[in-house]
């Protein structure tokens, strides 16, 4: 019962939040009415139609109100700007400012254009009568936003200086995700910047789903041109008054963001902005408007609508070769140490009757793009085959990925998915990508006196119990250097030699040690430290390589033998590296 509770007012928050995208929609309607009347709907189309919008329509969030809110408050001080103040703007505004502190911090910045639209355009000094009534009327219109602000808001501030001595909560939220000093980061904001500018306009799942880098490309050639307009001469004023807002608004969210960039690792995100969203469509509208003829301003907003309709269509059916839709994941558990588990669901919407049966690949890969782990199936472990599928249908999938007990730790390791038709290639994101990157996984050590510990037994004679990498990634000529921790079981009476190599495709050498194994006078149970070099050829082609290391005296190799006394083979394979060109 109680999740059936949860689960419907899960959907009713979805549905109030599409209720608020649609108001946010109307109100850039209403403020294009205000600047641009004739490019009103293609201003209110460029935000119904954002495809990252529309997404996050569908979610629970809070930056659909945040856009509400930047939106209302940009409405009101526009009529402001045209008309002056009254005391109904005053009250509005107050409430309004108050209901933004309460939805996002970030929205504080809407004080930054609300002073402008009251203190422009200020009378010059030689009228000195009107410039007192003006400063005067604006005075107390921005005291009584600030009073009406401070009474509905108010009490969170000192619910945060309560909790956590801190009126904004800055710091709490700073220590949750690992923030730090602005000072010296104006690097990150030049890493972030593609990637605001990528989110604004869609990126889906936890942003690890763009659009195809050509759609931003084109976004951005779109909104260089259309602000470009405004360099052109014409005939005829421009509302100068409602731009400066329009474009204040803009730059001010464009600071805040780039602060959180300096100060968050998370910063850049393109929804920060959306409290000017409405603003910066109503620019690009107005810009893009200066290239064309009056009589011909609709044929740019009808352009402009219909491309972004399409766009938004094209972008939220984010498939894998049009077969089916990744709706979302979870990944269980977000820690796993070498020898363990991790379960991967995913939540699939098939979008076509297939005719083949596809194949799911779940991969769990290093942190150099080795392969840790990997779960290769039909749907449903064969029982929900592709050609079952019925378009639309939405399902769950579970995989699950063992770890091999010599998976090389510590390292980051991420999860992705993908379709492949059996012998042939795998199936492309509209991105070009033929693989969805999922969750980050933690992949920890187990316990143990040496790095990577094992228990590898080789002919009950000697015990592999550790071993370490100076690099997983090398250049053809480069050399890895691989220490074998070795703890004899019994007595050594036999001159063992140690073999490792670089295994490539069909166990091709392409790197190799063989040398014996110093065991001279080492008495059972002590460590032996083997330091070996492995010198990766010089036409070792690009790609993933196993190690194997294994026992033998001159003839046949040693057998590792399992816990139970069965013979797994005469080698064990460590850890994957990557061979890279130069």
């Amino acid at each position: 019962m109680a999740n059936c509770l949860l689960a419907l007012a899960v959907y009713l928050v979805r549905w109030m939040t599409i209720i608020i995208g649609a108001s946010v929609v109307w109100l850039t309607y209403l403020v294009g009415r205000e600047v641009f009347p004739e490019l009103a709907v293609s201003g209110a189309a460029l935000v119904a139609f954002n495809p990252q919008f529309l997404y996050l329509s569908g979610a629970v969030n809070n930056d659909i109100p945040a856009a509400l809110c930047g939106a209302a408050v940009l409405l009101v001080c526009v009529r402001i700007a045209r008309r002056g103040p009254s005391p109904r703007a005053d009250v509005t505004l107050g409430i309004l400012y108050g209901l933004a502190l309460l939805t996002k911090l970030h929205l504080a910045a809407l004080l930054v254009p609300i002073l402008l639209a009251y203190l422009t355009p200020i009378p010059p000094p030689s009228h000195t009568l009107a410039r007192r009534l003006f400063l005067t009327r604006a005075v107390r219109g921005i005291l009584i936003i600030l009073g009406l602000a401070a009474a509905i808001s108010g009490w969170w501030f000192w619910r945060n200086l309560a909790l956590y001595g801190d009126l904004t909560g800055m710091r709490k939220v700073n220590e949750l995700w690992a923030g730090r000093s602005p000072a010296g980061n104006w690097w990150a904001v030049q890493q972030g910047l593609p990637y605001l500018w990528s989110s604004l306009w869609g990126r889906f799942g936890y942003g690890q789903l763009p659009l195809p880098p050509t759609v931003y490309r084109a976004l951005f050639y779109f909104c260089a041109l259309a602000l470009a307009g405004y360099l052109i001469p014409r005939r005829g004023s421009l509302p100068w008054a409602a731009l400066a807002l329009l474009g204040t608004l803009c730059l001010t969210f464009m600071a805040v963001v780039v602060y959180y960039i300096l100060i968050q690792p998370a910063g850049a995100m393109g929804r920060f902005l959306f409290p000017a969203l409405p603003a910066f469509t109503i620019l690009l509208m107005g810009g893009l408007s200066r290239f064309l003829p009056r009589r011909l301003t609709w044929a740019a907003s009808l352009v402009v609508t219909l491309g972004m309709a399409a766009l938004a269509v094209y972008a939220l059916i984010g498939v894998l070769g049009g077969v089916a839709r990744l709706l979302g994941y979870r990944v269980e558990p977000g820690e796993v140490k070498p020898g363990g588990s991790l379960e991967v669901t995913v939540y699939w919407q098939a979008l076509a009757q297939a005719d083949q049966n596809y194949v799911v690949f779940v991969h769990l890969l290093s942190d150099v793009g080795t392969i840790v782990a990997q779960c290769d199936t039909h749907p449903g472990l064969g029982s929900y085959p592709a050609t079952a599928w019925q378009p639309g249908v939405a399902f769950a999938d579970t995989y699950r990925l063992h770890l091999p007990e010599t998976a090389y730790a510590p390292d980051e390791g991420y999860i992705q998915v993908g379709l492949y038709l059996p012998g042939g290639p795998r199936l492309l994101t509209p991105d070009g990508h033929n693989a969805l990157r999922l969750a980050e996984v933690e992949i920890q050590p187990r316990p143990g006196e040496f790095p990577n510990p094992v228990d590898v037994n080789f002919d009950g004679q000697i015990m592999l119990t550790g071993y370490e990498l100076d690099r997983r990634v090398a250049c053809p000529g480069e050399t890895i250097r691989l220490t074998l921790y070795w703890r004899p079981l019994a007595s050594i009476d036999e001159n063992y030699r140690v073999f490792a190599h670089v295994l490539g495709v069909q166990d091709q050498v392409w790197a190799n040690s063989d040398s014996p194994l110093a065991s001279d006078a080492v008495p059972t149970g002590q460590i032996i430290e083997d330091v070996r070099d492995l010198t990766v050829g010089l036409t070792t082609p690009p790609g993933f390589y196993d190690i194997e290391v294994g026992l033998h005296t001159g003839g046949d190799r040693l057998p590792v033998v399992a816990e139970d006394g069965h013979w797994l083979g005469g080698r064990v394979l460590l850890s994957k590296i990557r061979v890279v060109s130069e």
